[in-house]
């Protein structure tokens, strides 16, 4: 269930940024798809990993691994999927700075 939630919430994501067009300060919107699973600042429940505060350079190729298929997953490869490079730097930024900075 959680995954299908996931995968929903990535997907509706992708349709509202192409539909409505994307702002420049596009991280924190887009950082919302990973808030269901993530939590809502990256601070994950376990057994989810938390994304707050990684080194963006990291989360950004952890995310393009999950893109290209090169990290196991079980919906991150889908959802990886609908972001391209300037969104997953987009998304790094954001996550890695501190909630309080945001």
């Amino acid at each position: 269930m959680r995954s299908m939630m996931c995968l929903t919430a990535g997907l509706l994501s992708g349709v509202v940024a192409i539909a409505g067009g994307v702002p420049d300060d596009r991280g924190r919107e887009l950082a919302a798809t990973c808030a269901t699973c993530h939590g809502t600042s990256g601070t994950a429940q376990p057994p989810m990993p938390s994304l707050a505060a990684l080194p963006p350079d990291l989360l950004a190729e952890r995310m393009r691994e999950f893109r290209e298929g090169r990290r196991p997953a079980t919906v991150m490869h889908q959802i990886a999927r609908g972001f391209d490079d300037a969104q997953v730097a987009a998304i790094a930024r954001h996550l890695a700075t501190p909630p309080a900075r945001r």
